[in-house]
């Protein structure tokens, strides 16, 4: 493959007499380099690697034809609207530019509760995004919140245990917690004239504080998110009685089984106990999407 990272120059005239090879200058963004066979690609997702440090992705289009791009984070733009909006903005050129994006909208509910809600925009749009089911597309959402919640959670017990500020005991990361401290000191700025805030380097209590054997905040997915969503409370409803339909399928075909004399009935009977389990299983997998929260490994 060839890799240019940048715009090359306008080509100037050259002269007919060829030049020495101790004359030739070489452009390393402008050569070819084997990156490896094209069966071992994965299909579903992009494939990564580096050149001289420089980290670079390479994938295929909606074409189908392969393509190579440096390996950086295709966000362009990233606002923090106090109190309670976060927007994304993310551009890629390709036959056209396509953008993209999120808004993230909190709702403070209470000491240690708050509410999230999300909504994408995009200028384009696939046949796999509209049949996607909402409940899906919520899978995906909540995997992205759920990667940094423990040590959100934990971070937030850690200053309400020692009675300090967070800038005292956490040192912030520039590349991930930008919102997180815009979102802190902006508190700190006007939040006395909220009932209570923790901000970076001050706070104010609450007038009624959480009772010690207050059960703290869930974190698993079915308390948090499924049972409050009305279409994953629907898809999970459907799985759950699909899963316990088609185990009892099972054990009612293997029975018949047993009980048939060897004719063609107990293959069909087999057969279908045994379709029967894949779908069952297939049901459960379904089911603890919407049970259990995304671990990062």
């Amino acid at each position: 493959m060839r890799v240019d990272t940048k715009t090359p120059e306008a080509v100037q005239k050259t002269a007919t007499a060829p030049i020495a090879e101790t004359q030739q200058e070489f452009n390393w963004q402008q050569s070819w380099y084997p990156v490896t066979f094209v069966q071992d690609l994965p299909t579903e997702r992009p494939y990564s690697f580096s050149l001289y440090d420089e980290p670079l992705v390479l994938f295929r289009n909606q074409d189908g034809k392969l393509a190579c791009l440096t390996n950086r984070c295709p966000w362009v733009n990233l606002d923090f609207v106090a109190p309670n909006l976060v927007t994304y903005r993310s551009s890629r050129e390709e036959k056209s530019v396509r953008i993209g994006g999120a808004a993230l909208y909190s709702l403070p509910l209470g000491q240690g509760k708050c509410r999230i809600i999300i909504r994408n925009y995009n200028n384009y749009s696939t046949w796999k995004l509209k049949l996607q089911p909402h409940w899906m597309e919520h899978w995906y959402r909540d995997k992205f919140l759920e990667e940094d919640l423990p040590l959100v959670v934990g971070q937030q017990a850690e200053v309400e245990r020692l009675g300090t500020s967070l800038n005292s005991l956490y040192l912030p990361l520039k590349t991930s917690d930008m919102l997180l401290i815009e979102y802190r000191k902006w508190l700190d700025k006007f939040g006395t004239s909220l009932p209570f805030y923790q901000g970076y380097s001050t706070r104010k209590l609450p007038q009624k504080k959480l009772e010690d054997n207050q059960q703290p905040p869930p974190l698993d997915r079915l308390r948090r998110h499924t049972q409050i969503c009305g279409s994953c409370n629907r898809a999970y409803q459907v799985t759950n009685r699909l899963k316990t339909t088609f185990v009892a399928v099972a054990i009612a075909l293997a029975a018949l089984a047993i009980v048939t004399d060897g004719s063609g009935t107990e293959l069909v009977a087999i057969l279908g106990s045994g379709s029967a389990v894949v779908i069952a299983t297939v049901a459960h997998q379904v089911k603890t999407h919407f049970e259990g929260s995304y671990t990062r490994h």
